[in-house]
């Protein structure tokens, strides 16, 4: 069962050019991906800066419009609902941010902000409004002598708190996380991960979680979507991701993470090259120009995202020779 689909997403830029007689050139953000999230799962979108993770967010919050492809909600295509049955459908996806400074009204106090979209919907008022915001305190674990304080009077880790509350306050199906524990130091960064994996279980929430950081992906993912200039890489579940990675851009990501395990040999190794200019892509398979194992097909043809088994597509020629 499906909850939340994504149906070859594209979304395009015009990049400044400095030449005002040139046309600007399309910087493609977000480069005909698709994936699905079910109810109380959580999928992983990870991957370096600059690929386009954020603009996905967006897209399936509608704070973007695609060029093309889909965004379905139970079914619902997203840009085609009308206003007003938009409106109503925000209530089954909510969105947490990544910087909790910047994305709480600093002028409201801490139950105005959790309230609101209580007040927005029309879903309470009064004495209930207050009892359900208490509620929701102590959910994220907040006291209730902090609700009339004001967001700059919250530590980052607090503040976030407050972001997830007013996130399940309409009791969504589904949470767009945008990098939401990468602001926060890393002991608070367990906190939240493990709060979020609470409320998950007693709510029934899917989560679709985006990170570059590869521990907390591993931690609270249960498959992972790996991106890369705006393309989808490999797509599997996570125990199958971490120990058996099919696409060498996965494999360098792994292998340029340092461990304590001593049981783990793995030499630590940089990846090769840059990330190349969004501008100007490369031909063909876009990470050949860092790959060791890269092909000549590579540079020439853009592999297509296929199964490799039951559970696992990877975007790969040397997969694709292997089967063939």
């Amino acid at each position: 069962m499906k909850l939340l689909e994504v149906i070859n997403l594209k979304k395009a830029f015009a990049s400044r050019q400095n030449d005002f007689i040139r046309k600007p050139e399309l910087v493609k953000a977000v480069d005909d991906i698709s994936f699905a999230v079910a109810p109380g799962e959580t999928l992983g979108l990870v991957g370096e800066s600059g690929c386009g993770k954020s603009t996905v967010a967006k897209l399936i919050m509608r704070l973007l419009s695609p060029d093309s492809g889909e965004v379905r909600l139970d079914g619902d295509n997203l840009a085609t609902l009308s206003a007003n049955k938009m409106r109503a459908k925000r209530r089954e996806i909510q969105m947490i941010f990544q910087d909790p400074y910047t994305s709480l009204n600093p002028r409201l106090r801490a139950e105005e902000i959790v309230g609101e979209p209580l007040v927005n919907f029309g879903l309470a008022s009064g004495i209930e409004l207050m009892q359900r915001v208490a509620e929701l305190f102590a959910k994220v674990g907040l006291a209730d002598d902090q609700r009339r304080k004001f967001p700059h009077e919250f530590s980052g880790g607090q503040r976030q708190r407050l972001g997830i509350a007013r996130a399940i306050a309409l009791n969504p199906k589904i949470i767009v996380c945008d990098e939401p524990v990468s602001a926060l130091d890393v002991s608070i960064q367990a906190q939240i991960i493990n709060l979020m994996r609470d409320l998950q279980q007693e709510y029934g929430l899917a989560y679709l979680f985006i990170s570059h950081d590869l521990a907390v992906i591993e931690h609270i993912s249960h498959r992972v979507a790996v991106m890369y200039l705006g393309r989808i890489v490999e797509l599997t579940d996570t125990r199958t991701l971490f120990s058996n990675p099919r696409h060498p851009y996965t494999q360098s990501l792994l292998d340029s993470v340092p461990t304590l395990d001593r049981r783990d040999a793995r030499q630590l190794v940089d990846i090769e090259g840059e990330v190349p200019s969004a501008n100007n892509p490369p031909s063909g398979c876009q990470f050949h120009p860092r790959c060791r194992h890269a092909l000549e097909k590579c540079r020439t043809d853009a592999p297509a995202l296929v199964k490799v088994s039951e559970c696992h597509l990877v975007a790969c020629h040397l997969h694709l020779a292997a089967a063939g």
